[in-house]
């Protein structure tokens, strides 16, 4: 009998804004276009559960993780979720990393994915907070990693909304792309199949981009067996 699923199931962390939850449907549609299934995960989810019934986990964007994860002091300009999703998305990357699942992150979550990995961030930059379904930021890819094995590209124009980035790499991660300025762009994690994580937002551009929606595609792929 065959262990491959028709329809992942990937788990998409979601934004708190006091009582609310909320997530812009362009990941969901990103991840339904690929073949999986979408659930939406909170910070009071039992992680243990989580790990038991998803195939794939995506970490969305959103506003900054707090420096003490990173041993920093905070910076004037830092916007911060509530402290129960930086506790719990750091918490749900390490283990889903220990059990081999593979993730997305996008934005935030390529942040969250480097500090999991005991990595820092630069907790201002100027000039990345720019638009959100536009293209106007280009980026160039490394060769030989995974981001350019799913592009098969040597640069990309991408959309840039940010104002926080990767600063020293979390163990066992590595850059697969930089911005013109150094900013890095893309990171993976060298010893899991798939862990991949994005500074720019390919959800916003996948409907009129078939090349962001390659990303999603193989992150769907990864998760189906």
């Amino acid at each position: 009998m065959s262990n491959i699923k028709n329809n992942p199931t990937i788990g998409i962390t979601t934004s708190l804004d006091k009582e609310q939850l909320f997530l812009r449907k362009n990941y969901i549609e990103c991840i339904q276009k690929a073949g999986g299934t979408a659930i939406l995960l909170t910070p009071k989810s039992n992680i243990a559960y989580i790990l038991s019934i998803i195939d794939g986990l995506l970490l969305s964007g959103g506003d900054d993780i707090h420096p003490k994860y990173f041993g920093q002091e905070l910076h004037p300009k830092a916007t911060l979720v509530p402290a129960e999703r930086d506790n719990f998305e750091i918490e749900l990357c390490n283990n889903a990393i220990k059990s081999n699942i593979p993730i997305l992150g996008i934005c935030r979550g390529m942040q969250v994915l480097n500090v999991a990995c005991r990595g820092n961030l630069q907790q201002h930059i100027e000039g990345h907070m720019q638009s959100q379904e536009r293209t106007s930021a280009p980026f160039r890819i490394e060769i030989n990693n995974m981001l350019s094995g799913i592009l098969n590209k040597k640069s990309l124009m991408i959309n840039s909304l940010h104002h926080q980035a990767v600063g020293a790499l979390g163990c066992n991660l590595c850059v697969d792309a930089y911005a013109a300025d150094g900013i890095i762009e893309a990171i993976h994690h060298t010893k899991k199949h798939f862990v991949l994580g994005l500074q720019w937002h390919p959800e916003d551009l996948a409907n009129t981009d078939p090349t962001q929606q390659k990303i999603f595609d193989k992150f769907i792929n990864a998760a189906v067996v």
